[in-house]
């Protein structure tokens, strides 16, 4: 996704962040989210607001989104999440996103034709399963946990949901935020963007 008049570093890979007391843990708040988003964005003279319509709720939940702008033009946004620990980038760039903004909010669980999204435990593929969702689906999101910030490609994040009763997980790779109208439409706006980003 291009920028406009903004050229910035983009953390590849895992979150890695130097040692140091300064860098032991980040607190789970929007002033945090701030400060890692303005030092990453490496742009001094830049403007950072935060576009996210409540930002103190949104970083509770473990998600905010920065704009950032450029004194001589252009801007862009950077979604922030947090780790357990720390804030990570997980998408940045122009225009929207299919994947997060800010919570709470509905997400819409999608798969493929004829396949289905598994429901973990906990936020990660290392959890155990604990059922599926083979039909598009419309849950609310209460939280949003950070597991691979972006990279090459937008960052991998789980949001929590209901499912049976009970928090559960699901990756927001397998999911669209703020899905209009059917979990069904929704979910097919989701195919034809993964078509097109493989």
């Amino acid at each position: 996704m291009a920028r406009t008049g903004i050229v910035v570093p983009i953390v590849m890979g895992s979150l890695l962040i130097p040692g140091g007391a300064a860098f032991a843990g980040q607190d789970k708040t929007s002033e945090a989210a701030m400060a890692v988003a303005q030092r990453k964005a490496q742009c001094p003279g830049c403007e950072f607001d935060f576009i996210s319509k409540s930002p103190a709720e949104s970083a509770r939940r473990g998600l905010v989104t920065v704009g950032v702008g450029d004194p001589q033009g252009g801007g862009y946004a950077m979604i922030m999440g947090y780790t357990g620990s720390r804030w990570g980038v997980l998408w940045e760039g122009n225009g929207s996103t299919r994947d997060v903004e800010s919570l709470p909010g509905r997400i819409a669980i999608c798969m493929n034709d004829g396949g289905w999204t598994n429901i973990r435990k906990g936020p990660g593929l290392n959890y155990r399963r604990v059922g599926k969702v083979s039909n598009p689906t419309i849950k609310k999101a209460f939280e949003v946990r950070l597991t691979a910030p972006r990279g090459r490609h937008e960052g991998v994040a789980w949001y929590r949901i209901s499912f049976n009763g009970r928090p559960a997980w699901v990756q927001n790779l397998r999911t669209l935020t703020s899905p209009r109208g059917s979990a069904a439409r929704s979910c097919q706006d989701w195919r034809k963007y993964w078509a097109r980003s493989q």
